[in-house]
């Protein structure tokens, strides 16, 4: 078996490539040496023609029954792809039992008298502001107060001192 000569091993490795990558851009030998693609189709042409002959057979055999010769690379891929599916469809489950959990409140608040709430909601805006007006009243006594106590109190008479007592 002759060797395959470097134009062939670029060609094989970019089929390999663009079959583990369909939608990519045309790479440089050193991105393929560097993916393995090189190796990889230096190792199919110097197998020979038998080893890519039952690779096509292989791939052939199953796109007759709808499937699709995949590399391990795609496959933990579509593995990954299946296990954020799954996370979504949890998600989807929350979010259902949420907008269910949901829908019962809003059953609840329509089934309410809504004068009456809004009657509420409005007591509660017009306290607001004499609340405000209170706190406000009595900030200013608590400053005021302690000067009004005092100029009110009478001058307090001075305690007269004790005598000394005499030592024994």
């Amino acid at each position: 078996m002759p060797t395959p000569t470097g134009e062939e091993i670029r060609e094989e490795a970019l089929r390999l490539f663009y079959q583990s990558n369909p939608s990519a851009t045309t790479p440089e030998d050193d991105e393929l040496k560097e993916d393995g693609y090189w190796n990889l189709a230096q190792q199919n042409l110097m197998r020979g023609e038998e080893t890519t002959e039952t690779l096509a057979y292989l791939e052939q055999l199953a796109n007759d029954v709808g499937r699709r010769v995949v590399t391990e690379a795609e496959h933990n891929k579509l593995l990954d792809l299946e296990r954020k599916l799954d996370l979504v469809k949890e998600r989807e489950k929350k979010v259902a039992v949420i907008k269910a959990h949901l829908e019962a409140l809003k059953t609840q608040l329509d089934e309410k008298p809504q004068p009456q709430v809004i009657e509420r909601i409005i007591q509660i805006i017009k306290e607001k502001p004499a609340k405000k007006e209170r706190e406000g009243e009595e900030r200013r006594i608590r400053k005021v107060q302690p000067f009004k106590v005092r100029k009110a109190l009478p001058e307090l008479p001075s305690i007269p001192e004790f005598p000394e007592f005499p030592s024994f």
